[in-house]
């Protein structure tokens, strides 16, 4: 089952003016998010070029990481995520 969610999503709420600025700075995600009273509102996701250098950067952690396979460690899916 895929679960889909269509845009604008509000992504978290009760976050203020600060902290809004602070995560986006951290990120880098402006133009993606917007800051509208106290909530945090995605707009706009990454597109086919981003989910490309996703799977390249993915694939060279993978390889990077072989030793663990067949152990109890793991490495999830770094996938991106596509714009709706």
């Amino acid at each position: 089952m895929v679960l889909v969610s269509r845009l604008p999503y509000t992504l978290a709420v009760g976050v203020t003016l600060y902290e809004y600025e602070q995560r986006s700075d951290k990120f880098n995600v402006r133009g993606y998010w917007e800051w509208v009273d106290y909530k945090v509102i995605i707009y706009e996701l990454p597109s086919k070029p981003h989910e490309i250098l996703i799977a390249e950067i993915t694939s060279e952690i993978r390889t990077k990481c072989i030793s663990v396979r067949g152990t109890d460690a793991s490495i999830g899916n770094l996938g991106a995520i596509r714009k709706y």
